[in-house]
C-alpha cells in the first residue's frame, strides 16, 4: 500500500468515526455498493484516484453517479474520501472497501455487539478454514452474487448478528473459498482496530481453563503493549503447548514443534 493511500485511509477512517450519520448496516451497504461500482470501472476509478485530476471534478462524479442510489451521507462520505490522495486506482476502491466494513464495526461498537463480532468473524472463519468443501464450493468468487449471499445466510443467518452475516458475505464475494478464512482475519483486525484492539490467534494442544484463558490475555496484553482481543481455537496435533499469531509476531511453544527441533538437533 502506498504511502499516499496509507495516509488517506487513516484520515478516511477518522471522518468516519467522527460522521455518525454513517451508521446502520444500511449506510455501510451503500459503501459496499460504492466499491462494487468502481470496482467495475477501470475508466470511472482511474479518473477519479488521479491525483491530476482536479479535486471538483473527482468529486462531482461521485455526486452525479451515486445521489439516488445510496443514502445521501454516503454519498457525502464518498464524496470526501474522493478528494484525497490515493496511490492508485486500485489502492482507492480497495480502501472504500475497508471504510465500509469500518462502518459495520462502529456500527456494532454503536450497539453494543463490537465484541461479539469479533467472536463470531473468528468462529465464522474457522468454519471455512476447516472445510474443505465449502472452500471448493467458492471456487469463483463473484460470479454468483445471489448464491453466496443464500450461502453465508443459510450457513450462519440464524446464529450471528446480521453485521457478521454482511461481512462474512463480502468475504466470499471476493476472494476464492481456499482464502476466504484468510480474508476474514483481515477484517476482523480491522473491527478490532475499531476499538483500539490488536487480535491475537491462539491455537492450544488443549481446551483453555478460564483462569489461563485470563492469564494468557494479560501476557499478550502486555506484550502487545495495549488491549488485545484473543481467539482461541483446539489443534491436538500440537500434542501440547500453544501456538499464538499476534500480528506479524509468530510464538511456538507447542510441544510439536520442540519434538521436530529435536529431531533436527540429533538427526
Amino acid at each position: 500500500m502506498g504511502s499516499a493511500t496509507v495516509h488517506s485511509l487513516e484520515r478516511a477512517a477518522e471522518i468516519l468515526t467522527v460522521d455518525t450519520q454513517v451508521r446502520g448496516l444500511d449506510a455501510a451497504e451503500g459503501i459496499f455498493e460504492v466499491a462494487d461500482a468502481l470496482g467495475e470501472s477501470a475508466q470511472l476509478r482511474g479518473l477519479i484516484a488521479d491525483p491530476s485530476t482536479d479535486e471538483q471534478l473527482r468529486v462531482g462524479l461521485i455526486t452525479r453517479l451515486f445521489t439516488g442510489k445510496v443514502a445521501d451521507v454516503v454519498v457525502a462520505f464518498v464524496e470526501k474520501t474522493a478528494a484525497l490522495r490515493w496511490s492508485s486506482d486500485d489502492e482507492f476502491v480497495s480502501s472504500i472497501e475497508a471504510l465500509g466494513e469500518t462502518a459495520v464495526a462502529l456500527t456494532a461498537q454503536q450497539e453494543g455487539n463490537l465484541e461479539r463480532l469479533e467472536d463470531e468473524l473468528f468462529q465464522v472463519a474457522q468454519v471455512f478454514e476447516g472445510s474443505r468443501e465449502l472452500q471448493l464450493s467458492l471456487s469463483h468468487p463473484g460470479e454468483h452474487p445471489q448464491a453466496e449471499r443464500q450461502l453465508v445466510d443459510r450457513l450462519f443467518g440464524q446464529q450471528t448478528l446480521p453485521a457478521t452475516t454482511l461481512l462474512a458475505t463480502r468475504a466470499v464475494s471476493s476472494v476464492r473459498g481456499s482464502k476466504v478464512a484468510r480474508r476474514l482475519h483481515e477484517i476482523a483486525e480491522r473491527v478490532s482496530a475499531v476499538a483500539g484492539r490488536q487480535v491475537a490467534d491462539v491455537t492450544s494442544a488443549r481446551p483453555l481453563s478460564e483462569p489461563q484463558r485470563a492469564a494468557l490475555a494479560q501476557a499478550l496484553q502486555n506484550e502487545a503493549g495495549g488491549p488485545v482481543h484473543v481467539n482461541v481455537s483446539v489443534d491436538p496435533a500440537l500434542v501440547g503447548g500453544v501456538v499464538v499469531r499476534l500480528g506479524d509476531t509468530l510464538i511456538d511453544s507447542s510441544a510439536r514443534t520442540k519434538l521436530t527441533q529435536l529431531r533436527q538437533a540429533i538427526a
